[in-house]
This record gives structure tokens, sequence and C-alpha cells, in this order.
């Protein structure tokens, strides 16, 4: 069999959640420690409750499978929203963690009273950021195929690096001080960003890797199917009637007029009923895949 996808679309929407729970500590450690100047313990009750903010807002927009530009305004708006509860969310998570007390409630009111600016603004950037997180999802979820959802995990894993070295250069241009230091030196509070930063990023070349290696893979294992290298397996070319079968599913989009059909031959048996050789359609193969000098 040709090899499978690394997820389902089920396991590509959980890989989306962690990534964008990660995205949302990253972007609350760098906000809160480096504009707001809050150190230890508050800094990370805070920075963990934008992550669930942020998880929250992709969850809420993946509930449903809309098109594309529907999802965009989607995830805009539940952004804009989580910024501004954001914002207070914080503020009193890391007041419980630093010093609990009564007079927290009033001043958390306050706090969104006048960090809504800020909430919202940076809601609806990192909104923009979210919606090509999303998009991952959506187009493998739309094309419905294994290599669509390979590269639904190779467009997480860009998303994730790229995501992390911007977080880095901005904790670096707000620190002002050389980047080695900031990886590897001063307080260990300090350090949590970067130490996150490095985790994230190379998860995210991890994905990158993976889903790069998969559909090589996939594409080798067809073009060894077709020089007759894998016994019981045959690629023929498809006919009108094969490739407007919706119940034939397909490796890769295969525009009309370049699509292979990739059958599985069994193999005749000795029994009154196995006298004959019986195949099986096992799916679509765009054409160009058994030239490729992969």
């Amino acid at each position: 069999m040709p090899p499978s996808p690394l997820l389902t679309i089920v396991g590509l929407r959980k890989l989306v959640l962690y990534a964008a729970t990660a995205a949302g500590l990253m972007l609350g450690l760098v906000v809160m420690g480096s504009l707001f100047e809050v150190r230890g313990a508050p800094c990370v009750a805070a920075a963990i409750t934008t992550a669930f903010m942020v998880r929250t807002t992709v969850a809420l927009t993946m509930r449903n499978a809309d098109r594309v530009s529907v999802q965009a305004a989607r995830v805009m708006g539940w952004a804009a929203l989580m910024g501004v509860l954001n914002a207070p969310a914080c503020f009193l998570a890391a007041g419980i963690v630093d010093h609990p007390s009564i007079e927290l409630l009033p001043m958390t009111l306050m706090a969104g009273v006048f960090g809504l600016p800020w909430g919202l603004s940076l809601g609806l950037l990192f909104g923009m950021v979210l919606a090509l997180l999303v998009f991952a999802v959506e187009h493998a979820q739309h094309h419905a195929t294994p290599t669509a959802l390979d590269r639904g995990v190779m467009l997480v894993g860009v998303w994730l690096a790229v995501l992390s070295v911007v977080v880095l250069a901005m904790r670096w241009v707000a620190a002002e001080e050389p980047i080695g230091r900031l990886l590897f030196g001063g307080h260990s509070s300090r350090n949590m960003l970067p130490a996150a930063v490095v985790l994230a990023a190379s998860a995210g070349v991890l994905l990158i890797a993976l889903g790069a290696w998969r559909q090589f893979a996939r594409r080798r294992w067809v073009q060894r199917v077709a020089s007759g290298q894998v016994p019981g397996w045959q690629l023929v070319d498809a006919t009108p009637d094969d490739i407007d079968d919706e119940m034939l599913p397909s490796l890769d989009t295969c525009p009309s007029g370049f699509a292979q059909l990739l059958l599985h031959q069994e193999v005749a048996g000795n029994g009154a009923y196995r006298r004959t050789q019986t195949e099986r359609r096992i799916a679509l193969v765009p054409s160009w895949w058994s030239d490729s000098p992969w």
C-alpha cells in the first residue's frame, strides 16, 4: 500500500490546536515580559491565560467547515473578542499568583477598560496570523487527499517555525542585548521565552521534515510501481468514469486528463472460486508522479 498520511484530518485539527497554544504561550511571554515588564510566576500565569485564549479562538473557528473567506472572517471576529477579554483575564491571573486579594476584582475591571485598545489591536493582529493556520486545515479538508494532509502538516510547521523566529526577534529588539546572552544568559525567568521559542521552532522544523519525507516516500513508491518493482501493483491510464467516480480516492489532486489508476492485483488461488486473477481499484494518481525524478 502507498504510505499513509502522517495525520488524519482529526489529527491535523489537534495539531493546529497545539500549535496555536504554543504560539499563544510565546506571545504572552513576549508581551508581558517586554511591554509590561512582568517577571516570574505572574508572567507565566498571564502567558498561560493568553495561550488558552488563542487556543479557544482557533477551536471556535474550526467548529464548522466553511469557505476560506468565511473562516477568515470568523477567526478575525473571535480573535478580536478574545483579545478584549484577554487583558483583564491576564491581569487577574497574574494578580492571583502574585498577591491574591478581593481588591483584584475592581482592578481587573479597570484593567479591562484601559486595556481595551491594546487587547483589540493585538487580537486583530494575531487574528490575521491565526487565519493562515486555519487555512492549513481547510485546504487539507477541501482536497481530502493524503498529500494534502501532509502539506497541511508542513504548513503548520512553517507557520510555527516562522512565528517562533519573529517572536524571538521581537524579544531581542526589546531587550537590546546580544542574542547569545538572550538565549543562554540572564535570569531563568527571562530565559523562559527563548527556551519556548527554540522548542517551538524545532517542532516546526520537524513537522516540515516529516511532511516532506512522507510525500517523498509516497511518490517514490508510485514510481517503483510504475517501473514494475512492486509485485501485485500496477498503474494504468484512468478512464473518464474513474475520474468522475466520487467514491474512488486520490493520492493528490488530479486534473482531468492527467490521472492514472492504481490497481492492486490479487493472485489467483487454487480453490474453485479463485481461479482467475482479480483487480481492485485503489486510488487515482497524478500522471506526472510516475515520470518524477524522485
